[in-house]
């Protein structure tokens, strides 16, 4: 989750400020802003009235602070085009730095620990130089402070060209200007902000969208926090368990053992303590105004999902209100759940600050917006719903969006920012269908129950993040869900509006309230890669049975009889997992529900059906391309060829010979050809039989054709010559 590299790189962000004029310097303050104007320079503190000038300022440390630690966080709080989809509202994470004057430089040194690696190596990390300045600081007080110039620092921005895809190489983004504002005095330091333009290496084709008609331009606004270093009193550092219930921070050297550490994240919770003060948008007002939503009490679903952590603890931990227009999310010193009236970016995500050298969570920050609230009131309030239901009730399947474009974001040398979760809102998921299911027992909550239901849920469930915990797919599996850090369906999330027994066990655990590890099941997300069981948004139960064989089996209805053009594609993989990767007994149980609606031969009934042959032929021909043919990336997170090992392989192996056959007289040439070329890929014996013994009942129906039916199928009968002469590659 952390690279160090990127917070390495946030140490080019320490900003001259603009701010306030006192009458007099204070020579104790930590860090001070210099109006940097040619002809009457005046150095300011914090804390007071604000300077005329903004146009320009120097920041100054004082000497007494130099070699000693701070904390450097830096926010993305605004960027222009694409606002958060290009990666605003988000943390560039926390450092801890040190200051030394060398050379007529300020330099800034990483002094996190777990840098040295022995007692003969201990290496001093240089971040970033900045050039000092002389003669602009008035007064007695001016021999205290270094005066340095971050405008001429590094700024050393890329842009990731592909924010959702990853791993691409980050282009050059130059920054060509840049100013300072909002300049605070905070308990601990100073908080102040960056407002950047510049140009990239590489444009955006589609900058245009977002209102930018230059594709290599963008701008920005960066928070910036420059904190005294300290750990809370009585902090005590989470133990590394061998289950990833929950995050972890940096990397660490152990110093004389060659080894690495880490930290579990965690806030300085305890009996006893001032409360943790969440601020949510005041931008929420604006939709309880709105006489669509007037009906919900939007903010007091957001508070509750907020506090309802607090039973878990047995003490309040959190406290939530509406905040203050003059309150930011970009602040270091404030908690905040970012609700943006744009639905366009329709996800949540959540991001937290912590100090490096001990995993203690410092702040955090909640992004939300406007499309979940639309998408609650869309599927929940009859008056509204979208989702259709057929005449015997059952919810109509609904086309899911087009899949997102990738687009670029803002990046520090080349790192790809990465908030906790980005967890979509049910119309942007990706996927065959938005599926309705309905739920007998949440027929008692009225609509505007559940839609105030739903939206404590998401906040809920990125506040257990921020707390340090990851996510577990498994908690449907104890149905409705064991775990409000799963991924669920609207209907179940309603049900989950508090924390469930697993987050119980797993908070406790982290925050030294008991010992024993969570019994409930656990999968996270690496886990997906590899466990057909643990699955996003799947219906609670057994995967297989309560979700995906129902799901395939109602699009694959739908297009054999008509209904729609589209044939199953995700779900396809979805079922088609469990036949490569299931248990013994759930291998044939998949294999048989996945192909037996166009089993070759079909059954008499089937083939009287107008229309039901071709588009059985065209399914078939999917299901076994998609097995064996089909690239990487069509397949799904599970993309195996199935192996002769496989306890369906048997039955695969005749439904590739029967399309092949054309034993229902009903196979087309594409997929006769598809199935040559399948059989051909297995290389084992039994495949080249099958290939010789067909080409000869192939030939001996040939004497009879005529027309393009002969010539088709002396096609065939080459195919098979190429793929058998030789067979064994």
């Amino acid at each position: 989750m952390r690279d160090p590299i990127r917070f390495l790189a946030a140490a080019a962000l320490i900003s001259a400020c603009g701010g306030a004029a006192p009458s007099s310097i204070n020579g104790d303050e930590q860090f001070i802003s210099v109006n940097a104007a040619a002809s009457s320079a005046v150095a300011t503190s914090a804390g007071t009235t604000a300077n005329s000038d903004n146009s320009s300022f120097y920041l100054a440390i004082n000497k007494s602070e130099l070699g000693k630690k701070y904390f450097l966080s830096a926010y993305l709080t605004q960027y222009f085009p694409g606002a958060v989809s290009y990666g605003a509202a988000r943390s560039l994470g926390t450092r801890v730095v040190s200051f030394k004057v060398q050379n007529g430089k300020l330099f800034v040194f990483d002094a996190a620990d777990g840098k040295k690696d022995s007692n003969t190596f201990d290496p001093s990390l240089i971040v970033d130089a900045y050039p000092i300045v002389t003669s602009v600081l008035p007064g007695p007080s001016a021999a205290n402070f270094v005066v340095f110039d971050p405008a001429r620092g590094m700024n050393q921005f890329g842009l990731l060209s592909d924010a959702f895809a990853g791993g691409a190489q980050p282009a050059r983004f130059n920054i060509e200007l840049s100013y300072l504002q909002r300049y605070r005095k905070i308990g601990d330091g100073v908080t102040f902000e960056q407002v950047f333009t510049g140009y990239s290496d590489q444009g955006d084709p589609n900058s245009w969208q977002g209102g930018e008609n230059n594709a290599f331009r963008g701008s920005g606004t960066l928070g910036i926090a420059l904190r005294k270093y300290g750990e809370g009193a009585g902090f005590t550092p989470a133990p590394v368990y061998d289950s990833p219930f929950f995050f972890m921070g940096d990397t660490q050297l152990v110093p004389n053992s060659g080894q690495l550490t880490a930290n579990s994240i965690h806030w300085n919770v305890k009996p006893g303590m001032k409360p943790i003060q969440w601020k949510i948008s005041d931008k929420i007002l604006n939709a309880q105004k709105d006489p669509k939503y007037a009906q919900y009490d939007v903010a007091g679903a957001l508070k509750a999902a907020v506090e309802n952590w607090n039973a878990v603890f047995g003490f309040t931990v959190f406290q939530a209100s509406v905040a203050a227009p003059t309150d930011s999310y970009g602040d270091d010193d404030t908690n905040y759940v970012l609700w943006d009236e744009d639905p366009t970016f329709g996800a949540a995500f959540a991001n937290w600050r912590n100090n490096p050298n001990t995993g203690e969570i410092r702040g955090a920050s909640v992004y939300m917006n406007a499309l979940w609230l639309q998408d609650g009131d869309a599927y929940f309030n009859p008056q509204t719903q979208q989702h259709a239901v057929r005449a015997d009730g059952t919810p109509e399947l609904v086309a899911a969006p087009a899949p997102r474009k990738n687009v670029p974001t803002l990046t520090w040398l080349g790192v790809k920012e990465s908030p906790l979760c980005v967890m979509f809102a049910p119309s942007q998921r990706e996927g065959d269908v938005f599926v309705a299911r309905i739920l007998a027992d949440t027929v008692t909550l009225t609509p505007k129950q559940k839609v105030e239901a739903f939206l404590t849920h998401v906040l809920l469930h990125e506040i257990g993040h921020t707390l340090g915990l990851r996510h577990n797919f498994a908690g449907s599996l104890l149905p409705p869900s064991s775990s409000v850090m799963d991924y669920l369906d609207n209907d179940t999330s309603i049900l989950v509006t508090k924390p469930g027994a697993y987050d119980t066990d797993a908070v406790k655990l982290l925050y030294g309230l008991s010992q024993t590890p969570p019994a409930q099941p656990f999968c996270t997300d690496e886990d997906t890669q590899v466990d057909p069981h643990c699955n996003r948004f799947d219906y609670p139960g057994d995967p297989m049975t309560a979700t995906y064989l129902p799901l395939y089996q109602g699009f694959l209805d739908q297009f054999l009889t008509g209904q729609t053009p589209s044939a199953p594609n995700n779900s396809l993989n979805n079922v088609l997992k469990f036949v490569r990767n299931g248990s013994p007994s759930e291998i044939p149980q998949a294999w048989s529900a996945t192909i037996s609606a166009v089993h070759a031969p079909l059954t008499s009934a089937q083939l009287q059906q107008a229309g039901y042959a071709p588009r059985a032929d065209f399914m078939a021909r999917r299901v076994l391309s998609r097995l064996f043919l089909d690239a990487a990336g069509l397949r799904g997170t599970f993309a195996g060829d199935p192996s002769v090992q496989n306890p369906a392989f048997p039955q695969i192996f005749n439904e590739v010979v029967a399309n092949l056959q054309n034993v229902d007289a009903i196979r087309s040439f594409t997929t006769r050809r598809a199935m040559v070329d399948i059989l051909a890929r297995l290389q084992i014996a039994a495949a080249y039989d099958a290939l010789v013994q067909t080409r000869a009942q192939i030939a001996a129906q040939r004497a009879g054709m005529t027309g393009v039916t002969a010539e088709l199928t002396d096609d065939l009968l080459a195919r098979i010559d190429a793929a058998t002469h030789p067979y064994f590659k």
